[in-house]
């Protein structure tokens, strides 16, 4: 198992050996620990596991654990170097489907991961995704959409299932609503561009807005309630 850090590149690298047991998971959770807190929120990881076995079932809450920690301290991208064809991959977009937080890139070299990497750099936002998925509501043309939120974040969404697919640049409205475990509502409207359509899904950048402290409260929220 390795991990290092790049502070330059505002980056957090890790490979785990073959074999994914507690014992080796506990102490990379030790160890990214340590280096995140040489980064700065936003920071990106990479991380290898194209060597690794299944995870065994006693380590899954310690990666679980992993997964929340680099959520809450502000992880941008996250790539995992990976083959498509391995059991690892099977159980790890199995896992991920089953675990609110970040949704997470998958390819199989380092090369590959680093070029993902910068290709993303201009994103500044979080994307959070959940295994139950919230509805989403929007507004194109005075006309009313609905659709599930296939991920989040304060700068943009994506939206499938969509009822009406607004085309690409057209000018949208989203609208969405959060309840904590106090039973409060949190309702917000925000004017967005979409910047791709396929059919019954598409993705939407937001316009600057005054809530996006608010919304990313609520999206932390209901990543720990679904843990």
């Amino acid at each position: 198992m390795k991990v290092k850090v790049s502070v330059a590149k505002n980056r957090l690298y890790f490979k785990v050996s073959k074999k994914m047991s507690k014992r080796i998971l506990d102490k990379l959770y030790t160890e990214v620990r340590f280096c995140v807190a040489d980064l700065q929120p936003g920071f990106h990881v990479i991380a290898d596991y194209s060597e690794s076995n299944l995870i065994q079932l006693n380590g899954i809450p310690t990666y679980r654990k992993l997964m929340n920690y680099l959520i809450n301290n502000g992880v941008g991208e996250v790539v995992r170097v990976v083959g498509d064809k391995s059991l690892l991959y099977k159980q790890v977009i199995n896992l991920t489907a089953r675990i609110c937080g970040y949704k997470p890139h998958y390819t199989d070299s380092l090369e590959e991961a680093e070029k993902i990497v910068e290709a993303v750099l201009k994103r500044e936002d979080l994307r959070f995704h959940y295994s139950e998925l919230p509805s989403a509501k929007y507004i194109i043309d005075e006309t009313r959409g609905t659709g599930r939120f296939l991920n989040l974040s304060t700068g943009g969404c994506a939206i499938d299932s969509a009822s009406i697919c607004p085309p690409q640049d057209s000018e949208i409205t989203v609208m969405m609503t959060f309840n904590d475990q106090e039973s409060d509502l949190h309702e917000f409207t925000i004017k967005a561009r979409v910047v791709r359509a396929n059919e019954d899904e598409f993705s939407a950048e937001f316009h600057p807005f005054e809530d996006k402290e608010r919304l990313l409260s609520c999206l932390l929220r209901q990543t720990e309630h679904e843990l």
